[in-house]
């Protein structure tokens, strides 16, 4: 993968993180990106293992 097609997924992956963070959901993240899939899509949205032990401590 040449530098710029690495940033340009780079960005996009920040991208669609970002929004999904921010409370965006995976519905509408397909709309605004154009993804057909929603098994595509997350492959977008980067996942700590803090935010997973976060929301197991919510119950």
């Amino acid at each position: 993968m040449d530098q710029k097609r690495h940033q340009c997924h780079s960005t996009r992956r920040s991208f669609i993180t970002n929004l999904y963070l921010k409370g965006v959901d995976p519905a509408t993240l397909m709309q605004v990106t154009g993804h057909q899939d929603i098994k595509s899509l997350m492959k977008y949205i980067e996942l700590s293992p803090d935010r997973a032990k976060a929301a197991i401590s919510l119950l």
